[in-house]
């Protein structure tokens, strides 16, 4: 899912796990925008379903969503966190609220891969999961064998990034630097169930694993090991 603001050309990309729903839900009610798209429907030509949340803006041009744009008018954008947060929050969506709502159905968490996911995350800790996870894809990146990003995909044709611990500063510096006027303060929403702070939670040989695997985005965004 994306949100259009059409008066103000914004296009902002909802990158999970980054305060992206809080940011889309304000961007509609103080900013005049629109979900992209507005509910889950299948595309022939594509021949899948697109879902309301979370969508690239390729997989949104592929849809032919934004084709009464000037995609190169807009001024498009995303969020991103930092990756120890990330994981952490991943872990806790499985444990928690995943599995409830793979009880009520819901599709994205209809396969085995979601399966084993939250039956693994809500019978193990956090640094076990991250062990898991982590181990090979670490080893791989160390020896450049492969490169990793978290999310890159939602990072892919945007002009700003946010970061979501300087999100509200983030997205004031963006609208002051495109001149545009509206109410800044974005309030909290969405928050992660029984969620710690990484620093406590995360082991340091969790840390070194994650570190080693998304070393790209570390780098990228300054964030501390």
């Amino acid at each position: 899912m994306a949100v259009l603001c059409r008066d103000k050309k914004l296009l902002f990309i909802l990158n999970p796990r980054t305060g992206s729903s809080a940011l889309g839900d304000h961007l509609i009610k103080e900013f005049g925008g629109e979900w992209i798209p507005a509910e889950i429907f299948y595309h022939n030509k594509l021949k899948k379903k697109i879902y309301p949340k979370h969508n690239t803006l390729d997989e949104l041009v592929e849809a032919n969503l934004l084709e009464d744009c000037k995609i190169e008018d807009l001024h498009i954008f995303t969020s991103t966190s930092n990756p120890y947060d990330s994981l952490l929050t991943l872990y806790n969506k499985y444990r928690y609220r995943y599995d409830e709502w793979r009880k009520e159905g819901r599709p994205f968490l209809q396969n085995s891969q979601a399966e084993k996911e939250i039956n693994f995350c809500k019978n193990h800790s956090v640094n076990q999961w991250i062990f898991k996870r982590y181990s090979k894809a670490a080893i791989k990146a160390l020896l450049g064998i492969e490169e990793y990003s978290v999310n890159q995909q939602y990072l892919k044709g945007c002009r700003f990034v946010l970061k979501k611990e300087s999100l509200q500063k983030d997205f004031s510096m963006m609208l002051d630097d495109l001149e545009i006027e509206g109410n800044r303060k974005i309030p909290i929403s969405n928050r992660t169930e029984k969620k710690g702070d990484w620093s406590a939670e995360l082991s340091y040989f969790s840390r070194i694993l994650i570190y080693i695997t998304y070393r790209k985005d570390f780098k990228r965004f300054n964030y501390p090991f």
